[in-house]
């Protein structure tokens, strides 16, 4: 009996899209947020997935935003449909309606050219993402702890007059997003290989 393979929605945004469309993106982080309760309780105890465990036995089970091995992600981005769902909820928009993908303004175009307003990524339903990944492992660590190598893999473009080191290159886009970097949190990390077109269904 085979199983199904279960699947998630995951936003990204245009850099990390064109990133892995140039297979130049491989890793993934977010931010594990802890129940404070428990964090107050034992802030040096290490989470690992799928639950936080600690010194005391406790268990709390945390949900990884990128499922498991096996899974798959697939990626929301911003983007556009014909100017006549303006006023459309995006799960009522007819899955067969014309696409723009906004990192990188490719389309798949059913009918005249007439985009709309620009949605953003979290209102992407799964029949308008062209980008599907494949789970291949997933752990935790201290952001901090992230290897130059990870730091290449998570797709960063690194300026060394600006930044010198790669690790403070990857530090400042941490930053601009979560503003956590000096915090050192724990961090879901999962590595992912993007599917080809066939495999998406496209």
């Amino acid at each position: 009996m085979s199983i199904a393979v279960k699947e998630r929605g995951v936003s990204f945004n245009g850099d990390m899209v064109r990133a892995i469309l140039d297979d130049r993106k491989t890793n993934s982080r977010r931010p594990l947020k802890l129940n404070k309760s428990h964090s107050e309780l034992d802030p040096d105890c290490r989470p690992l997935w799928p639950t936080w465990e600690c010194e005391y036995g406790d268990c709390h089970p945390y949900e990884s935003p990128f499922g498991k091995p096996g899974d798959r992600i697939w990626v929301r981005e911003s983007w556009a449909t014909d100017k006549v769902y303006d006023s459309t909820p995006p799960i009522q928009i007819d899955a067969a309606a014309s696409v723009k993908w906004l990192a990188d303004n490719a389309k798949r175009v059913n009918g005249p050219e007439n985009w709309g307003k620009k949605r953003v990524s979290i209102h992407m339903p799964r029949w308008a993402s062209r980008i599907t990944l494949e789970v291949k492992r997933v752990w935790v660590e201290r952001i901090q702890d992230i290897s130059p190598e990870d730091i290449w893999k998570e797709g960063i473009t690194h300026d060394p007059e600006k930044y010198g080191s790669i690790v403070h290159t990857f530090e400042d886009l941490w930053n601009s997003i979560y503003g956590t970097w000096d915090e050192n949190p724990w961090a879901y990390c999962c590595e992912f290989e993007k599917l080809d077109r066939q495999e998406n269904g496209l």
